[in-house]
């Protein structure tokens, strides 16, 4: 960190901590260095000059105020006198702490939110630290990204070099993946301890889920998804880890080729943490055993039920739901006028955790589609919103696909029911354009030509191919209330799309 900026005399004055009169005097005795620039009275320094020559004179003095890249390589490897346990607003932190020969440097690793640094939040707990270094997440051109703050001077946060710590520190500095920042694991560490094995964290609370669980039987259908669901969780979370420490792995070896042997991998960094093994889990149980298994939790109204059905949402949108979509309906049109006559009033069960979520609004008048079982109702507004089913519970085939107001899709079938279209987490339809939304349309009505119980559109969906005549059908404009019949739509899929005029 190489820093170009010119200081005049006042501005040097103030960077160390002196008088102007004093550096005038000590620059005529040749005890300071030489100006870089001068403008007839006026001289000038580079600042990482000064900072460079001020840590060589008297480092125990401005190790607080030089930036780490500017520090000389220390004469003896750094003392390690532990940890303490702080805290700031992102949550706690665990501060190592090296006594190096130029003062105290305190390494700061965020156990909650690993991004931030708040150098005046922990300052209290690291008074003696001429120097915070914080391990962020990600990894730079010869390791783990680092960044610093000086406690006197600018008090900046600034990035630094993995390489930059290890020449403070005269060691291999320890290194935990970011699923391993573990109070734990962290505090109990000494120099020269091997790597030890631990869970990767997850994303999941997983406590509510067990809790769940442990009301069910092993083979009942709702142990077996929230089981599967943690379970898939973990073996996710410690993929990633081992990823991250492969491509670790090849950020040092590549360092290693391009400087000195006395930089190889060994003596940069020191993994702590392994990412203990876990059994390869299948993602996808039986389909009939999921559905069965998430409409039983989504059916229950107690608060844990909810505080799971909350948590799923959070991790992965509820993807495995059997609904996970709410859509605003058009109240009136005929196909809602159809399917609003057929809902049946309900209590207020985990399911609507769906609606209040992704709406915003708590959602009254509880309502169940008994047809598919996803949850509708209303806002105190008035508008009325439903979930949508990832798949149609049918056997009928596709009678007719309408084309409704506020975005909605309906499907008839030949049995003479309506339904929402059917719709994956992160999915969403449209047409009259040639976007995303559209696309899904097209693939949505090809899909349903062949199969009525195929699932709805989603992020999945996005690569497949949709036919010409369907994307130029869902191109166009066409007004709310648009109905086409199976006939239509496979024209269409065969080349032949309605036109708008």
């Amino acid at each position: 960190m190489e820093d170009d900026r010119y200081v005049d005399l006042e501005s040097a004055a103030r960077l160390l901590d002196t008088k102007g009169r004093k550096i005038r005097r000590a620059l005529r005795r040749g005890h300071f260095p030489e100006p870089d620039n001068n403008n007839g009275d006026e001289l000038y320094w580079l600042r990482s000059k000064l900072l460079r020559w001020a840590m060589r004179s008297d480092p125990t003095r401005y190790a607080r105020t030089t930036p780490l890249p500017l520090w000389p390589t220390p004469d003896r490897p750094a003392d390690y006198s532990g940890t303490t346990l702080s805290k700031d607003k992102s949550g706690p932190i665990v501060v190592q702490r090296w006594q190096t020969q130029f003062g105290v440097v305190a390494v700061l690793w965020r156990l909650n939110d690993p991004i931030m640094l708040h150098a005046l939040d922990v300052e209290h707990d690291v008074k003696d630290a001429v120097l915070l270094v914080q391990v962020d997440p990600g990894l730079g051109f010869d390791g783990p990204d680092a960044s610093a703050i000086n406690p006197k001077g600018d008090r900046e946060k600034y990035d630094i070099a993995w390489r930059d710590l290890v020449v403070a520190i005269g060691q291999p500095a320890p290194f935990w993946p970011l699923a391993l920042r573990v109070a734990e694991l962290i505090t109990t560490w000494q120099p020269g301890d091997r790597p030890v094995e631990w869970p990767a964290r997850v994303d999941l609370t997983i406590e509510p889920l067990l809790e769940a669980a442990m009301a069910y039987r092993p083979s009942h259908p709702t142990h077996r998804c929230l089981i599967n669901l943690v379970q898939v969780d973990y073996g996710c979370s410690t993929k990633s880890t081992l990823d991250e420490l492969e491509q670790l792995e090849e950020v040092l070896a590549r360092a290693h080729a391009a400087t000195d042997p006395d930089t190889a991998p060994s003596n940069r960094l020191a993994v702590a943490a392994r990412p203990l093994p876990v059994a390869e889990i299948d993602e996808d149980l039986p389909e009939a055993d999921e559905r069965a298994g998430w409409l039983e939790l989504l059916g229950r109204s107690d608060p844990l039920a909810n505080q799971c059905v909350r948590e799923v949402l959070t991790w992965n949108g509820g993807g495995r739901f059997p609904y996970s979509r709410s859509v605003e309906i058009d109240v009136a049109s005929e196909a809602a006028t159809q399917w609003i006559n057929r809902l049946q009033p309900i209590r207020r069960t985990a399911g609507f955790c769906v609606l209040d979520m992704q709406t915003g609004y708590e959602i009254i008048g509880t309502l169940i589609d008994p047809l598919t079982d996803a949850p509708a109702g209303r806002n105190v507004d008035g508008q009325v919103f439903a979930a949508t089913p990832q798949r149609l519970p049918t056997a009928s085939s596709l009678a007719a696909i309408e084309l409704g107001g506020k975005n909605n899709v309906w499907v008839y079938t030949e049995d003479g029911n309506v339904y929402p279209a059917p719709e994956r987490s992160h999915g969403g339809y449209g047409w009259g354009y040639g976007g995303t939304g559209a696309m899904h349309l097209g693939w949505l009505m090809d899909a349903l030509l062949d199969d009525i119980t195929a699932a709805g559109a989603g992020l999945s969906s996005s690569g497949h191919t949709v036919p010409e005549g369907l994307k130029s059908l869902v191109r166009q404009p066409w007004p709310s209330g648009t109905k086409f019949d199976r006939s239509q739509l496979q024209a269409a899929r065969e080349g032949r799309p309605p036109s708008l005029s």
